[in-house]
């Protein structure tokens, strides 16, 4: 069995359990942003990373699934114009998470892109509004390595805990 470490901040919404020898990176945190990855590269050089943001939710914004896909549409023009070769695989509404018993209704978003490294990558990306934040995850790592890094990205998504912001 892995060791792991446990990511948990107070101004994070989320906790998990992470592989010990990740680097967390929370330099970005008054920003909403999260950043752990290997220590290592995997294939083709690659450091694969999974990459949180998070925002607080105005009382305009609704916690339906159905709701946080219709902006995640709006936001994949913008995506296929930032990333390299990008090609949509999957946007629909999926689980991120529990917040106590209670399952995260969001969206989950699957897409291929060749990253700056000219490396072809696969980005699996949860969105969720809960606790008074929208958070997403982003996991990004080389195509050829698929098997492991998504079975480890669905692995994270289904055990976030949503703890809120204090």
């Amino acid at each position: 069995m892995d060791v792991t470490q446990r990511l948990e901040h107070p101004r994070f919404a989320a906790a998990l359990e992470i592989p010990q020898r990740w680097e967390v990176d929370l330099s970005g945190l008054d920003d909403g942003l999260v950043i752990v990855g290997d220590d290592r590269p995997w294939s083709m050089g690659f450091v694969p990373t999974v990459v949180f943001t998070q925002a607080p939710l105005g009382e305009e914004h609704s916690t339906d699934p159905a709701a946080v896909l219709e902006s995640q549409r709006l936001v994949e023009t913008t995506i296929a114009e930032q990333l390299r070769d990008h090609r949509p695989l999957h946007l629909d509404v999926d689980t991120f998470g529990f917040h106590g018993e209670q399952q995260v209704h969001g969206v989950m978003r699957v897409a291929s892109y060749t990253a700056a490294e000219a490396v072809p990558v696969m980005m699996h990306q949860w969105v969720a509004r809960c606790v008074g934040v929208e958070l997403s995850m982003t996991v990004t790592y080389p195509t050829v390595d698929l098997p492991t890094w998504s079975e480890g990205g669905w692995s994270l998504a289904n055990t976030l805990e949503w703890t809120g912001v204090s």
